[in-house]
Parts: structure tokens; C-alpha cells; sequence
């Protein structure tokens, strides 16, 4: 048995953070929907206190909040209510106050696209551009589920473009390194020398004298 930490929404909109322990994170999912919860995120219990750190930018989170709002309309939850238990469950202010706006811009009956408008720095236009697809279709769901798997697939991409230019940039410095000792070594040798001739002329003076 493992242990997960998990986030999960109550139908009242309560969001609840704890751990289960389960023999996988599918049984923790089945385990937490058998007891009328809706969860958000579940995954193995951290040892560190990485699990509970904030990036601290609202774009950061984009891909937490685009999976968690899939997986509480998915469960038949209206979209503001799942605005609302978003807004509670983001702990980063930054995100936690955008969540409210768009939750503010849906109540006042702007649609969820033009909600997303207003925070062009942190919804991509062509993020917008989707969930207005999803909108005049009536499968919001289906457009967020396609989000976070390009989201998902975008961030994989970058840590392993990280990780194939890592390496030769290591290289690259340490061969950068080298050179530069090798130039100071050749240096100091090269004043070395002169100083020694320096003083090999100044003694033959004197003796010559």
C-alpha cells in the first residue's frame, strides 16, 4: 500500500486536502469518488516540503487549473461552481484572484472565453480561441480534456529540450574554463620569464659596473 496526497471537492463546493492510502493512485481516485468526493489531483506523498511550494505565478499554474476544471465539469458540476471550488483550492494568491475575476466576468454573463480575455499575460489566444470552440459546440469538457493533454505534452517537451541542452552547456562552459587557465597559466609564465631576464640585466649591470 501507498500513501497519496490528494486534493478533492465536496458537491457543496468544499475543497479538501489530505492523504489516502490505496495500491495505486487509480484505487485512491475510486477509494475518494466512492466517498462523494470529487477528485482534483492525487498523487504519492511527497517526503519534502516541495509538495506544498508555489511557483507563485498565475501562468505557472495554467496547467493545474485547466485539469482541475476538466475534472469537476467532467463530474457535472456547472462552470461556475467549478470556478468557485477552483478559487478556494488555488493557494498562490496571484491565481486565486484571477479565478475569482472569471468567476465575477461568468456570473455577470459574460461568456467563459471572454472571461479569459481579460488576462491576456497568463490564457494564450490560443487558449481563448479553444475554449470559445468548445463554447459554441456545448463541449467545453472535451476542449479543456484537449488543453491539458497539449499543456502536459508541451511541458514534457521543454524538460527534455532542457535536458538535451544541459549537458553540452556544461561542456561548453567547462571547455570555456579550461581555456581561460590555460591563457592566465601561459600568462603568468610568460611574466615569469620576463621578470627573470629583468633581473639576470639588472645583476649584469651591476656587475659590469
Amino acid at each position: 500500500m501507498a500513501v497519496f496526497s490528494y486534493r478533492a471537492a465536496r458537491r457543496d463546493g468544499v475543497v479538501t486536502e489530505g492523504v489516502i492510502e490505496a495500491a495505486d493512485e487509480e484505487a485512491a481516485v475510486v477509494r475518494l469518488k466512492s466517498a462523494g468526493a470529487i477528485p482534483l489531483k492525487v498523487h504519492v506523498k511527497s517526503k519534502g516540503i516541495r509538495e506544498r511550494m508555489s511557483l507563485g505565478s498565475s501562468r505557472a499554474d495554467l496547467p493545474s487549473f485547466t485539469a482541475e476544471l476538466y475534472v469537476l465539469m467532467n463530474a457535472g458540476l456547472p462552470l461556475d461552481r467549478g470556478l468557485h471550488i477552483l478559487a478556494e483550492a488555488f493557494e498562490n494568491k496571484g491565481t486565486h484572484d484571477v479565478v475569482l475575476s472569471l468567476l465575477k466576468a461568468v456570473r455577470e454573463g459574460k461568456t467563459f472565453s471572454d472571461a479569459l480575455r481579460m488576462h491576456p499575460r497568463i490564457f494564450p489566444e490560443f487558449y481563448v480561441n479553444m475554449i470559445k470552440a468548445g463554447e459554441s459546440g456545448g463541449a467545453l469538457d472535451v476542449v479543456l480534456d484537449k488543453l491539458n493533454e497539449f499543456l502536459e505534452s508541451s511541458r514534457q517537451l521543454k524538460e527534455q529540450i532542457f535536458s538535451a541542452l544541459i549537458y553540452p552547456a556544461i561542456l561548453l562552459a567547462t571547455c570555456m574554463i579550461s581555456i581561460i587557465v590555460l591563457f592566465v597559466f601561459l600568462f603568468l609564465i610568460g611574466v615569469k620569464k620576463r621578470i627573470k631576464l629583468l633581473f639576470s640585466f639588472f645583476i649584469h649591470k651591476r656587475c659590469y659596473y
